[in-house]
């Protein structure tokens, strides 16, 4: 098992991610209950939260602050949010939300890194730190899927009926029957710490805290979706096709528009996607431009000056692993493969393919464990252009 598949097997415990997949992903709400407070030690609890405050530092909408019937106090793009105002504010009943965690915390941007790769989707990492007895968001849904981990406290949430399915990003659907809000809740449940629950896009939602604080980290899933993919197929064959980019009707006819009846331009579009070819390179491409990792601005990784040191010393036996958050994509066109990825790219031959998904895939390995497609000097040298680029580093045993 990988490093990665460890990261999302301990994620989902007790399911895994075939099954999540099938049964729950874009269909229903998951509450994994573990009754182990422990399961998320060292994530991002309240120490880290206090860690990070002051290690870090928020800036500008890095750090919100919210409460139920009350404005919301924000900073402007480069102000430094005062601790003193901070904590002012959460004693007053005042939710820290912080934006983006995953951009600064290693062990948060670890965890957001395999989602993305695991699940093929944007993803990011979001923390919402509440006092007792408090609420910070109304009634609600996400245009995003959520996965809600409880990392310290608990927080009690209740969850009402869908308005609207699998809504798109940033759509406003109002309650049905403004005057009754939202109806009674169809699920009420309490997350512990160790817990963990999956809303997919679209699940109206709120939650409040009892006698306790309650810190949760909240990853937002973006997934491919198909409305991209038609948009990107209808874009490519009006590129293609001078008849897609033809005015309805010719200029100054008045009232004359000979417009073609939607089957006629439903068989003419079937046959110009038809001749299109296979799905997938779009589809790499697609996932090319939403998985392109954030740049960590804050504690970085590490790594790369010392693997830089080594490289000459790299062997087939040596360990290599990719660097956190440096996730790549792979796409390829005609004899030529592209690997694209946070702070770097590189174009080598088709026959490189099977060990660079290799490499995205097993997140740690030695060098003389790349597919046999390559030379075992091949392997070494494909090795030390990635280490060179800044996607792998030497591990600490190596």
């Amino acid at each position: 098992m990988s490093d990665l598949d460890r990261v999302i097997s301990r994620l989902l415990d007790p399911i895994s991610l075939p099954t999540f997949m099938e049964a729950y992903w874009e269909k229903e709400p998951l509450h994994l209950q573990r009754h182990a407070p422990g399961h998320y030690s060292g994530l991002f609890g309240l120490d880290e939260v206090e860690q990070y405050l002051f290690a870090v530092k928020p800036r500008g909408n890095e750090l919100r602050l919210v409460a139920r019937g009350k404005p919301d106090i924000v900073f402007h793009e480069h102000e430094e949010a005062p601790p003193q105002v901070v904590y002012q504010a959460f004693r007053e009943g005042y939710t820290l939300n912080l934006n983006g965690v995953h951009r600064h915390w290693p062990a948060v941007h670890a965890l957001v890194d395999a989602v993305q790769r695991r699940f093929r989707c944007y993803a990011n990492g979001n923390a919402y730190i509440t006092g007792p007895e408090s609420q910070g968001f109304g009634t609600h849904h996400d245009g995003h899927d959520v996965l809600v981990l409880q990392t310290s406290g608990r927080k009690r949430w209740r969850l009402y009926a869908v308005q609207e399915e699998l809504p798109l990003e940033g759509s406003k659907t109002p309650p049905r029957g403004e005057a009754h809000g939202w109806g009674a809740p169809v699920r009420e449940l309490e997350l512990s710490a160790g817990d963990l629950l999956y809303l997919p896009r679209g699940v109206p939602h709120s939650a409040v805290t009892g006698d306790c604080c309650s810190v949760h980290l909240s990853i937002g899933l973006r997934p491919v979706l198909m409305e991209a993919v038609l948009s990107a197929l209808v874009r490519t064959v009006v590129q293609r096709h001078v008849h897609w980019r033809r005015s309805v009707a010719p200029a100054g006819a008045r009232g004359a528009r000979q417009a073609p009846s939607l089957q006629a331009i439903a068989a003419r579009l079937s046959e110009d996607l038809g001749a299109l070819g296979p799905l997938e390179p779009l589809l790499e491409s697609l996932e090319e431009q939403l998985l392109k990792p954030d740049e960590v601005v804050g504690l970085g990784p590490g790594g790369y000056l010392s693997s830089l040191e080594h490289l000459g010393a790299l062997r087939p036996d040596s360990e290599l692993e990719c660097r956190p958050g440096h996730s790549g994509v792979l796409t390829r066109s005609g004899d030529e493969v592209s690997l694209s990825f946070n702070g770097g790219s590189l174009v080598a031959p088709a026959f490189c393919e099977p060990a660079l998904r290799y490499v995205l895939e097993q997140s740690r390995f030695r060098i003389r464990d790349l597919p046999a497609t390559l030379t075992e000097e091949a392997r070494v040298t494909l090795c030390r252009r990635l280490v060179q680029e800044g996607l792998l580093r030497a591990t600490r045993a190596a």
